[in-house]
């Protein structure tokens, strides 16, 4: 297993494991993106956004054959430093909160939280998706 950060090259290939696992969020390239990699396949994909000057953790997708394997939380830890000093978000599926808290991410209610990442929580329970806001302080 390998993480590095996303290249150029390997932006496509990116976009289209995301799509595989139902993601739509996309990458910028301005993201910080890691990509995980066994065999020179992608099986793990996680981004760093800066949305209206805030850190944004993103899409942590891990295929499903790697799932519930710690790969996620190798991931995790790597990330870890990138968040020291700094305050930052993410907006998860509500069963992943124990996870994310094992690097100091904390529920908070959504009225408490950027009004951008309010109206995100607002459109993905609209899909039926069952989310929460998180925050990790600096």
């Amino acid at each position: 297993m390998k993480t590095t950060e996303l290249n150029e090259v390997e932006f496509d290939e990116a976009l289209a494991f995301y799509k595989q696992q139902g993601y739509t969020g996309g990458i910028d390239p301005s993201d910080t993106t890691l990509v995980t990699r066994i065999n020179k396949k992608i099986i793990g994909l996680v981004r760093i956004s800066k949305e209206h000057k805030l850190e944004i953790l993103r899409g942590m997708y891990i295929d499903l054959e790697f799932q519930r394997k710690g790969l996620g939380k190798k991931i995790l830890a790597l990330l870890e430093s990138h968040f020291t000093g700094v305050e930052a978000y993410c907006v998860p599926f509500s069963h992943l909160e124990g996870f994310y808290a094992t690097i100091g991410f904390e529920k908070i209610e959504s009225k408490n939280a950027p009004a951008f990442l309010q109206e995100r929580l607002e459109i993905y329970i609209a899909q039926g998706a069952s989310c929460i806001i998180m925050k990790r302080m600096a």
